[in-house]
C-alpha cells in the first residue's frame, strides 16, 4: 500500500510540474528576452532561463534532447545576430513555434496519464473500502461463532451432568437389588433360625430403612437437579433462537430432541422413585409383620408352657387347634389392613 501511495504522489507531482512547464512555455517571447543597451541579454534573465532548462532536462530524457536542440538553435541565433537584434527576433519566432507543439503533445499524454492515475486511485480507494468491509464482516463472523459456541459448551456440560445422574441412578438400582437380596436372606434366616437371629435381622432391617431414607433424599436431590437442568436447557434454547438466525431451525430441533430425551429420562426416574417407595412400604410392612409374629410366638410359647404344666394331652391338642385358627385369622386380618392398602 505504501508503494502505491508513493507512486500516486510522484505521478501527481509530475502532472503539476508539466502544467507549470506548459504555462511557462505559452508566455510571450518578448517577456523572456530583453536586451540591454549594448544588444546583450541581462545576466539575471540568462540565469532564470538556464534554471528552467535544467528543470526541463531533469523531468524527462526526451524533453532534454528537444530542449538541448532548441536552446542550441536559440543560442546560435543570438550569437549570429547579436549585432542585429531585429534579425534575431525574426529568426526566433519560427523556433518558438517549433518549440511549443511537442510540449502540447506531452501535455495531452500527461493528461491521459493523469486520467489513468485517477482511475487507479479510484480503484485503490474502492479496494480499501472493500478490505475494510471484509474486516468488519470477519469480525462479525467471529462474534457470531463465539455466541453460537457458548450454548454448545453449556449443552456439553449438561450432557456430562446427565451422565453423572444416570450413573447415580444405576448405583441406586444396584442398591435396591442388594436390598431385595438382603430381604430374601433375612426371610430365610427368620424361618430357619430362632428369636435371637430374628432380632439381629430386625436391626439389619432398621439399617436398611435408614439407607432407604438416604436413597429417598438422594432421589429428591436428583429431581431438583433435573429441574435445574431443564431450566438451563430452556434458557440455552432461548439464547440460541435469539442469537443464531442462520441455523436456528437445526439447533431448535436438536434442543427439542434433547428436551424430549430428558423428559423421558425424568419419567423413568419418577417411575423408579415410585418403585423404590413401594418397595420401602413393603419392607416396612414386612418388618411390622415380623415383629408382630415374634411377639405372638413369644406369647404362644409362654402360654404353652403355662398350660402344659397343668393340662392333659387332649386339652393341649385342643388349645393348639384354637391357637392355629386364631393366628390364621389374625394373619388374614393383618394383610387386609388399611396400612397394606396404602
Amino acid at each position: 500500500m505504501t508503494v502505491r501511495l508513493g507512486f500516486l504522489v510522484t505521478a501527481l507531482v509530475a502532472v503539476y510540474a508539466v502544467k507549470q512547464i506548459s504555462i511557462k512555455s505559452l508566455r510571450p517571447a518578448a517577456s523572456t528576452t530583453k536586451y540591454s543597451e549594448n544588444g546583450k541579454i541581462s545576466s539575471k534573465q540568462d540565469q532564470n532561463e538556464k534554471g528552467e532548462k535544467e528543470h526541463f532536462i531533469d523531468f524527462s530524457s526526451t524533453t532534454v534532447k528537444e530542449h538541448g536542440e532548441k536552446v542550441s538553435g536559440i543560442s546560435n541565433a543570438k550569437s549570429s545576430n547579436s549585432k542585429n537584434p531585429l534579425a534575431f527576433h525574426d529568426e526566433k519566432e519560427p523556433i518558438l513555434l517549433k518549440y511549443h507543439y511537442p510540449e502540447k503533445n506531452q501535455v495531452k499524454e500527461l493528461e491521459g496519464r493523469k486520467v489513468k492515475i485517477e482511475r487507479k486511485l479510484l480503484k485503490s480507494y474502492k479496494l480499501k473500502e472493500q478490505e475494510s468491509e471484509l474486516d468488519e464482516l470477519q469480525r462479525h463472523l467471529k462474534i457470531r461463532t463465539a455466541e453460537i459456541e457458548m450454548p454448545n459448551i453449556t449443552i456439553n456440560s449438561l450432557q456430562e451432568e446427565r451422565k453423572k445422574l444416570q450413573e447415580e441412578i444405576e448405583k441406586g438400582v444396584s442398591a435396591m437389588k442388594q436390598l431385595e437380596l438382603a430381604k430374601r436372606k433375612i426371610r430365610s434366616q427368620i424361618v430357619t433360625q430362632g428369636d435371637a437371629k430374628a432380632d439381629k435381622n430386625v436391626k439389619i432391617l432398621e439399617i436398611l430403612e435408614l439407607k432407604i431414607l438416604e436413597l429417598k433424599r438422594k432421589n429428591k436431590e436428583l429431581q431438583l437437579e433435573k429441574r435445574d437442568l431443564t431450566l438451563k436447557l430452556i434458557v440455552a434454547t432461548s439464547k440460541i433462537t435469539a442469537k443464531s438466525s442462520v441455523t436456528a431451525s437445526e439447533v431448535v430441533s436438536e434442543m427439542e430432541e434433547e428436551v424430549n430425551n430428558l423428559k423421558i429420562a425424568n419419567e423413568d426416574l419418577s417411575k423408579q422413585v415410585e418403585r423404590i417407595q413401594r418397595s420401602m412400604f413393603s419392607v416396612v410392612e414386612e418388618l411390622v409383620y415380623q415383629r408382630w409374629v415374634n411377639v405372638c410366638l413369644r406369647h404362644e410359647i409362654q402360654n404353652h408352657q403355662r398350660f402344659s404344666m397343668g393340662l392333659g394331652p387332649k386339652t393341649q391338642e385342643k388349645v393348639k387347634k384354637v391357637s392355629r385358627v386364631f393366628y390364621s385369622g389374625s394373619q388374614w386380618h393383618f394383610f387386609s389392613s388399611p396400612f397394606q392398602q396404602e
